[in-house]
């Protein structure tokens, strides 16, 4: 059962509220409403010119964005998964809808994420990879100072993509609060050394051994599973922002993907369902 369902997001699989309602996740997968095999992916919509192409995102994220109570939105693309942290202010491409929506991007200037004020959203879509929520949260404050969010694949986290919205939030690491969401279960989510086109898979998982421990790689411990190469992207995460001071009570995991569940992965047997994209939308209330 998914948990922390909110009905008043129509359509939302999933929706989770923090910080005394400050800042709000949203997660959409292969329906919406009534809907099905729903891509919502952000190739659909990069210019003003895209706004009426009858795409996913162009149809149905004006009433999203205004059931959320969402103005603005920042949509950097991850296509490169290079980790970086983007200021808004590099977002030069303007898109409009007609309810006053304004989404921001800039495929010119590929990010993992940016930070987020008030009254701004974030807008990610993936196939199972993990988005991660951070917030500098100051001792008497009820809001948080900062919030920030970015694409957490592996070769994101590869890039410290963790690690760099850590210093995007510009705060000790004790007052950093990080919350993990739509990250693919490692049940699923495998780098088998013998695959026949992938042939550094194995490379792949020692590099990830050496760099963040065995948290990332269930059952490294056993060879028979080592050979799988699961990857615990959520692992990773943890390790990551643990090395760079943030203590383990402040990093929450929130839903993962796992098998059976209304959202798209790339480890899908349907070569249809790994193509297409799941949205997520973080929304950052005043």
């Amino acid at each position: 059962m998914l948990t922390k369902q909110i009905p008043s997001v129509t359509g939302a699989l999933y929706y989770y509220s923090s910080s005394n309602g400050a800042v709000a996740v949203a997660g959409f997968g292969d329906h919406y409403k009534n809907e099905a095999d729903v891509d919502w992916t952000t190739t659909s919509l990069q210019t003003q010119a895209d706004v009426g192409n009858g795409s996913a995102l162009a149809r149905h994220l004006p009433a999203i964005a205004d059931e959320m109570g969402i103005k603005r939105i920042l949509a950097p693309s991850s296509a490169k998964a290079n980790g970086r942290m983007i200021d808004s202010a590099l977002l030069t491409t303007r898109i409009v809808f007609d309810n006053g929506l304004e989404v921001l991007r800039n495929t010119a200037e590929p990010a993992d994420g940016c930070l987020i004020r008030p009254g701004e959203a974030h807008l990610l879509t993936a196939g199972g990879c993990a988005v991660i929520i951070g917030k500098h949260v100051k001792p008497g404050l009820r809001a948080p100072v900062r919030v920030g969010v970015t694409h957490g694949s592996v070769r994101s986290l590869l890039n410290n993509a963790a690690s760099n919205l850590l210093k995007a939030l510009d705060c000790d690491p004790r007052e950093a609060r990080f919350r993990i969401e739509f990250a693919i279960d490692s049940e699923l989510f495998t780098y088998p050394w013998d695959h026949p086109v992938y042939t550094n898979n194995q490379q792949i998982c020692e590099e990830i051994f050496e760099r963040f421990g065995p948290e990332a790689l269930p059952g490294w411990h056993l060879p028979e599973e080592q050979q799988k190469g699961r990857i615990s992207t959520s692992g990773m995460i943890r390790s990551q922002l643990v090395q760079a001071g943030v203590p383990e009570a402040n990093i929450t995991l929130g839903m993962q993907i796992s098998e059976g569940w209304p959202f798209y992965t790339t480890r899908d047997s349907d070569p249809a369902r790994r193509a297409r994209r799941n949205l997520s939308i973080v929304a950052h209330y005043a």
